[in-house]
């Protein structure tokens, strides 16, 4: 019977691999065709299980596509980290048009919000010894503070305490006076040691 051999599909959308040819033989859990349901494309992405406690289903996500940035929401949270990192989905609120199977994306998820808080530019001067301090300038001289740090975001390290805000910080490298608790600074570059 001809009509039994019919084969339709479980979905609309886009068919997007034909793996067998006409005339093979096909097993009973072969792969005949691949099919996508273009209007509900979602992302698979990965976050560090440091920061998983922030995230929530529903919660609003950036999705940057390279071409786009689109919003979606998460959908779904995996039960278990695998190398640290955890398995979530995101569905768009509306996908992007022109977008493909299988592109690479990046998440952008907001898990906290600081207002009014002080940052620091990132730079060599936060590896310079194992202690927490910044030189801190005032006129012609600089005094070594202790401070804390908190979040970094990108080329940012959020200051919890030690400085106040429009503080001037030196941020080279403080490799040649680290072991200095106050310096004098040079108007032509570098500092005097005296």
């Amino acid at each position: 019977d001809l009509e039994s051999c019919k084969i339709k599909a479980p979905l609309d959308g886009k068919v997007v691999s034909l793996p067998i040819k006409r005339g093979e033989t096909v097993q009973a859990v072969s792969t005949i065709v691949e099919i996508i349901d273009d209007q509900s494309l979602v992302v698979l992405g990965q976050v560090s299980q440091k920061v998983i406690d922030a995230i929530k289903v529903d919660q609003r996500v950036q999705v940057d596509t390279g071409n786009n940035t689109c919003p979606g929401r998460v959908t779904n949270i995996a039960a278990v980290a695998k190398e640290g990192k955890i398995d979530i989905q995101v569905a768009f609120e509306q996908a992007p048009m022109g977008l493909r199977p299988q592109t690479t994306a990046n998440l952008d998820i907001e898990v906290g919000l600081f207002k009014d808080a002080l940052a620091l530019p990132r730079g060599r001067y936060l590896s310079s010894g194992m202690e927490r301090h910044v030189y801190q300038i005032n006129g012609d001289e600089a005094r070594k503070v202790e401070v804390t740090f908190g979040l970094i975001n990108g080329n940012y390290i959020q200051l919890k305490s030690g400085l106040e805000k429009d503080a001037w910080i030196i941020t080279s490298a403080y490799d040649n006076f680290i072991h200095l608790e106050e310096i004098q600074i040079n108007p032509e570059g570098g500092f005097k040691n005296d």
